[in-house]
């Protein structure tokens, strides 16, 4: 009899440790919800447009759109809750770049990649070359020129980027310093 008593006693005990446990869980629960329910009410906000001040470019950041710093530039995405996969990416990097090099990267991109006939734009009095292609299975366009030495690198696209003006608007912003 002593022997069933001891193992009602552990069960009860197990059982009490296991009702404590379950009430703790339950009152943390809201504050977690509550936790994810603003974080996510902030990441929809959407921004109105800001500046974006690198060396040696600026350009602005559209409405519901973020900014992060890469090395040499910047790497813009659109905001949740869309994640529609739209980037644009702006960088200088490297030294020692001569003329033609600028073409010879976008040459080989476009090589690799399926890419269009290379094409001359101007970009804030700045002769770039460029491509359309295609990388990861996403249509893109990149933009190369050699600017002090550096590459200046304009990469973007995502689901139907050409019918989408918010890139022409990017590109326009763009002031090279």
């Amino acid at each position: 009899m002593k022997k069933i008593c001891s193992i009602i006693a552990i069960i009860l005990v197990y059982a009490l440790i296991l009702v404590g446990c379950a009430g703790s869980a339950s009152q943390t629960t809201p504050a977690q919800t509550t936790t994810e329910a603003t974080t996510k009410s902030t990441e929809t906000t959407v921004l109105q447009p800001q500046n974006y001040d690198a060396d040696p470019f600026s350009l602005t950041i559209p409405a519901g759109w973020e900014a992060k710093e890469v090395e040499g530039g910047a790497h813009l995405y659109k905001r949740y809750p869309s994640m529609s996969g739209e980037v644009f990416d702006i960088y200088v990097r490297g030294t020692g770049h001569n003329t033609g090099d600028d073409k010879k990267e976008v040459e080989t991109v476009a090589g690799s990649g399926n890419g269009t006939a290379l094409e001359e734009i101007t970009i804030s009095g700045h002769d770039f070359w460029t491509t359309k292609y295609t990388k990861t299975a996403k249509a893109r366009t990149l933009l190369c020129c050699v600017y002090n030495g550096a590459l200046f690198t304009i990469e973007y696209g995502g689901p139907l980027y050409e019918e989408n003006p918010i890139f022409q608007e990017i590109l326009d912003s763009i002031v090279i310093k």
